[in-house]
């Protein structure tokens, strides 16, 4: 599977109660997704989801990857 992506959490602002996190392409160095948990959320549940996330991406893309070049 191709390691595309990376989390990078954003600074907490004032009355935010929870980071933002924004979901970036290591190659291009674009946003792909922004995401904002609820403050009532546990972080074992957050970074859970955002590995589900990531993995998601990353697996679409080395299908697509392996497709368009024919690799199998």
């Amino acid at each position: 599977m191709l390691k595309m992506y990376k989390w990078v959490a954003q600074p907490i602002k004032k009355g935010q109660k929870k980071q933002t996190w924004w979901l970036i392409n290591k190659d291009t160095g674009l946003v792909v997704l922004e995401i904002r948990f609820s403050p009532y959320s546990k972080t074992k549940h957050d970074y859970w989801l955002r590995k589900k996330i990531q993995k998601a991406f990353e697996l679409y893309d080395t299908m697509v990857f392996a497709d368009v070049l024919r690799v199998y």
